[in-house]
């Protein structure tokens, strides 16, 4: 496990992986995917670096299941524009 710091962020690293980011805010620590077998923990608020990390590592183990999609937040629909044929173009 690494811990490196990147002025108020640092990355999490388990075994040798980039797990993620977590970023100090009020309440605790935001953590940020980087890797797809860190999504589940994606933008979940920690209240410390360690549960942060420790987390990541139960993650990685395969001791966290995924978690269930969560809905688009505001602002964030997904348009698909139809033109005739068999192509759909994101807007």
């Amino acid at each position: 496990m690494t811990d490196y710091s990147i002025g108020q962020a640092r990355v999490i690293e388990i075994d040798g992986v980039a797990a993620g980011i977590v970023v100090a805010e009020e309440g605790g620590f935001r953590f940020f995917s980087t890797q797809r077998p860190f999504d589940p923990l994606d933008r979940r608020l920690f209240r410390s670096l360690k549960q942060a990390t420790s987390a990541a590592q139960r993650r990685l183990q395969g001791k966290i299941p995924p978690r269930e999609p969560r809905p688009n937040r505001a602002g964030e629909a997904d348009l698909m524009l139809a033109i005739p044929g068999l192509f759909l173009l994101p807007v």
